[in-house]
């Protein structure tokens, strides 16, 4: 099959070039910068341009039957950067309008869980949860959700569109050493000397592009799929870590109500330095929610079943130790 990507050298973008390819599809990839060491030795056609390069995504789409527009910008810096809103959502519509213009057939749209406006307490999140509208939360989450809404009306307009929603992603094959990777190296690494007492909804990168697959050939036009995973605590995630070699993880846990004041302040510090910073209002604010998360519907209708929590742990830890990543 003639396949397109965007976003190809990110982490699951580059995992799910290397599916596309082992299952014989002809992947032609849009590359961004510099730093494309995720498709190296990939036989994959290359196109240079940015996402909202009309001229780059014609080409990049002409004669392809499907694309995957993974192409995005996630920020949770705690201030607002143009190019979050460039890329996220000036970049789907340029990606909606060359779609038509070269007549693909379908369109995968890689949102995230953010888009999903979080529920407090113990109210469940799924494909029927409103999608976030609140003025006050992060840039990420708004301009997730508003291209999320793009992509439903071009869906509604007559181009076939289908949306999939992973939550936290982790797992091998993570050659840029994503947000995550970078966590995952500081808990082995022993770097943090304190973990803060919240928890996320941890997904396998691999089961991400299995779903996205799924997607592609069964998920019904203008749906959307929350293709997530196990929800953990950061100590747990810590105790999966530690557990591979026998090291105990850190011995305290941070509160919330000081690790929100923390990235107040962290978060200050990084915008006048012009950078995001790892602890931030908003990444902390990513903590606090999204606990309850089904993926019954991804389940039902795409075959969707996502791997222990503890097999992603491993393998990342193993995939970072045989690539240089660890000691």
């Amino acid at each position: 099959m003639e396949i397109a990507v965007t976003g190809a050298t990110g982490h699951i973008g580059g995992v799910l070039v290397r599916a596309l390819i082992q299952r014989g599809d002809r992947v032609r990839a849009l590359v961004h910068d510099g730093d494309s060491a995720t498709l190296d030795g990939l036989d994959v056609e290359r196109v240079r341009g940015d996402v909202v390069d009309g001229a780059a995504l014609d080409t990049l789409f002409r004669g392809k039957e499907i694309v995957f527009h993974l192409a995005s910008r996630i920020w949770l810096g705690g201030w607002e950067p143009p190019a979050v809103a460039r890329t996220n959502i000036d970049g789907t519509l340029a990606v909606l309008a060359a779609a038509r213009r070269q007549g693909v057939r379908r369109v995968v749209y890689f949102s995230s869980i953010h888009a999903i406006a979080s529920r407090e307490g113990e109210e469940v999140i799924d494909e029927t949860s409103p999608l976030v509208d609140d003025p006050r939360a992060p840039i990420y989450d708004r301009t997730k959700s508003q291209a999320q809404r793009h992509v439903v009306t071009a869906a509604a307009n007559g181009l076939d569109t289908v949306i999939v929603n992973p939550t936290g992603v982790i797992g091998p094959f993570d050659y840029r050493v994503s947000r995550m990777g970078r966590t995952f190296l500081d808990l082995y690494l022993g770097r943090l000397p304190a973990l803060p007492a919240s928890g996320f909804n941890w997904v396998d990168v691999r089961d991400v592009v299995d779903g996205a697959l799924a997607a592609a050939e069964r998920g019904v036009r203008g749906e959307h799929y929350l293709l997530g995973g196990h929800w953990h605590t950061i100590r747990a995630l810590a105790g999966m870590t530690h557990a591979i070699d026998g090291r105990p993880p850190p011995r305290f846990d941070t509160p919330m109500w000081i690790v929100r004041g923390a990235g107040i302040v962290a978060g200050q510090f990084s915008r006048a330095l012009g950078r995001e910073g790892h602890v931030t209002r908003d990444s902390v604010r990513a903590l606090e929610g999204h606990r309850r998360i089904s993926h019954a519907k991804a389940a039902e209708v795409l075959g969707y079943r996502p791997r222990p929590t503890e097999d992603s742990v491993r393998d990342v830890v193993a995939w970072f130790r045989a690539n240089g990543g660890l000691p």
